[in-house]
């Protein structure tokens, strides 16, 4: 910034009230002894030290906000994902996270190399290549949706959007598509992978992990490379409820202790995933390791 000294031999009030209320540091009258400069100019230099200081201190608070706010975001998509985000944990990341809204739709982005059946393989490859491309990747969702990103899990990326009604209509489902187009288009122009995108329904805050069922479920059960759930065919849909409440079954007899319970849930669980993924080995791979 520059502070602006005035020194004239003017003695007009009037000349002297105007330079201050433009913002003039001092209105010095000549003849002025030096003593008076000095003291002047070395008041002057103070306020630009505080500022720089106080600059300083904003941009250190920047860099830390850049490291603490995406742990933040982690956390909360983990806890969405764990199914542990009970109303208490949900509030204090809409706290901290500063989120206003009491709804939120998941959608997830996959990506890897594209076999001649359009699927997307070598996740665990392209996991390994996109860990120093992630910082890229978050820029690109935060320039598309106002977003709270997780990590790279395999090959995926899965963002929570906060919303402000209970529910889309169909307008809005088609202009969160094309959004979500852009922001594939972005990700292929900067990154040399290929890319899908499954979009899950708006959900109240206590049923955000059934949003990003819906958005797993989009991405396994149709070959588009932008889909959003409520889109996908009604069997589909069935298919889907009938494996999330195996899944949610083996989840409890695991977390009750019940071993034999819960051996012989994984067996049906797994038996489910034959059935519905019989030839696509990396999905069944993908589904045990977020079971796990």
């Amino acid at each position: 910034s520059t502070i602006f000294i005035v020194m004239s031999a003017y003695d007009k009030f009037t000349y002297a009230k105007e330079s201050i209320n433009l913002g003039v540091l001092d209105y010095l009258m000549k003849p002025t002894n030096k003593s008076k400069i000095i003291s002047t100019i070395e008041r002057a230099m103070h306020i630009i030290d505080e500022e720089r200081a106080r600059l300083k201190e904003d941009l250190l608070v920047k860099e830390k906000l850049g490291i603490i706010v995406p742990i933040l975001e982690n956390g909360m998509i983990y806890s969405i994902l764990l199914q542990e985000n009970s109303l208490n944990d949900t509030d204090s990341f809409n706290e901290l996270l500063d989120i206003k809204d009491k709804f939120g739709f998941i959608f997830v982005i996959q990506y890897g190399d594209l076999n001649e059946n359009g699927d997307l393989t070598n996740p665990v490859g392209v996991s390994v290549k996109s860990q120093s491309l992630y910082p890229k990747i978050r820029e690109l969702i935060k320039e598309s949706f106002d977003a709270i990103i997780g990590p790279i899990m395999i090959n995926q990326v899965i963002s929570f959007v906060p919303y402000s009604k209970p529910c889309t209509e169909d307008d809005e489902v088609t202009a969160l598509i094309e959004k979500a187009r852009y922001l594939r288009r972005r990700l292929s122009q900067h990154i040399d992978f290929n890319f899908k995108i499954g979009i899950g329904s708006v959900k109240s805050k206590d049923k955000f992990s059934a949003s990003y069922k819906e958005a797993i479920t989009a991405l396994r059960e149709d070959s588009g490379q932008v889909i959003h759930y409520k889109n996908i065919s009604v069997d589909d849909k069935l298919d889907h409820n009938y494996q999330h409440e195996v899944d949610s079954i083996l989840i409890s007899e695991i977390k009750k202790g019940h071993v034999l319970r819960a051996h012989g849930e994984a067996e049906a669980c797994f038996d489910s995933l034959v059935c519905t993924c019989e030839e696509h080995g990396m999905d069944i791979r993908a589904k045990l390791f977020e079971l796990m």
